[in-house]
This record gives C-alpha cells, sequence and structure tokens, in this order.
C-alpha cells in the first residue's frame, strides 16, 4: 500500500509561519480505520479497537515552537503483531500534546511517502528541499512498536538501524531567515543499547 501526502512544517522565505492545524481535509494516512485526521486530543488517541503509539516527537528550529511534529502508529488491540497505521502530524506542545492535521498552505514545503511493506512493518518518507528522510516502522526486539533509521554520528561514524527517539528539523538560514532544511538531527539507540546523536541519513543522495 503506497500513499502521498503533502506535510506542512516549512519554513517561509519571509521568516513568518504558515504553520496550524487545519480542519476538514483528507486524511494524510496509509490506510484507513484509524482515528480521524482532526483536532484530536491525546487521550483519545487510542480507541477501543487501536492502541495509539507516539513513536517520535519532533521539534524545530524554526516556526511556532509550540507546534512540534509526532510520529504515531496504531496496532490492533485483538492483534498487538500488527500496525494498522502511522500517521505524521501536528502535536501541540502547549495543549497536552493534542494532534492536528497539517493545512493545505503549510503543505508547499514537505511531502510524505507511507508504504505499508508488511502486516507489522511500514516506511515512512520525510521529504523537503531535495532532502529525503527515511524512517522503518517495526517492532524491536520487546515488542513494542518503534522507528527505525540510519544516522550518521556526531564524530561521522555510522549507526544503521538506530532506534530514533526524538528529532529537531535544523533549518538552513539565510540572514536569520529560514529557507529550507539543513539537517534532520536525532537522537537515537544503536544495536547494543547505546544512545547516539547524530542526522538521519539523506536518502535522496
Amino acid at each position: 500500500m503506497l500513499c502521498l501526502a503533502g506535510l506542512g512544517c516549512g519554513c517561509p522565505p519571509s521568516g513568518t509561519d504558515t504553520n496550524g492545524p487545519h480542519q476538514g481535509e483528507d486524511p494524510p494516512v496509509g490506510s484507513v480505520g484509524t482515528i480521524p485526521n482532526e483536532q484530536t486530543p491525546a487521550a483519545a488517541l487510542s480507541t477501543a479497537t487501536l492502541q495509539h503509539t507516539e513513536l517520535v516527537r519532533i521539534t524545530r528550529n524554526f516556526g511556532k515552537s509550540n507546534f512540534e511534529i509526532a510520529l504515531d502508529a496504531w496496532t490492533p488491540i485483538e492483534n498487538p503483531r500488527e500496525i494498522a497505521d502511522v500517521r505524521l502530524w501536528w502535536a501541540m506542545s502547549d495543549r497536552d500534546g493534542e494532534r492536528g492535521p497539517f493545512s493545505a498552505k503549510s503543505r508547499d514545503h514537505f511531502q510524505m511517502t507511507y508504504e505499508r511493506l508488511a502486516p507489522d512493518r511500514w516506511r515512512v518518507d520525510l521529504g523537503s528541499d531535495r532532502h529525503v528522510y527515511r524512517f522503518w516502522i517495526e517492532y524491536d526486539e520487546t515488542g513494542v512498536v518503534a522507528a527505525f533509521a540510519d544516522v550518521v554520528g556526531d564524530a561521522g561514524e555510522s549507526f544503521e538501524h538506530c532506534r530514533v527517539t526524538r528529532g529537531t528539523l535544523a533549518a538552513r538560514k539565510i540572514f536569520g531567515a529560514p529557507v529550507g532544511i539543513r539537517d534532520f538531527e536525532v537522537t537515537c539507540i544503536d544495536a547494543e543499547g547505546s544512545q547516539r546523536s547524530g542526522n538521519m541519513i539523506d536518502s535522496a543522495e
């Protein structure tokens, strides 16, 4: 299953922010049957049939600081080894993590690609400014759904399939104004269980 959508966490050239939730848009999700793509309190992200997991919270060094990005997943309660859906959308830090969809105006700068590779495995690509950052959504060795990525460490070392725990989209700036994405800085857990920091590998290169 392949689904394309735009993600609105862009860098307006004027330095003003066009980000914000928007009601009533078609959901940029990988499959149907999850919660609606609308303003949703954090407490309502799980349902009677689906268990919600926040995989990664992504901050930005541009735009409104209270609008963070959440990479979320849902697993069926009756079949916990399956991953029913994944989604990138806003998480409002000043509203206890309330979720909201991206507006059409703010989706001018980013693209998302979701692909369900197997019942328990997804690929999520986040693209912008000729960069593509790729997550693999699957279960870890303890049976917990997680987001993995290939990362270049701060010292230049390579960490393949590192479990990403948080990230920051870092803008490329000219005279202080954001004009594109420079790096996707992340913290992750490597195969030996050590915490690492670095940048996600750009799959477009």
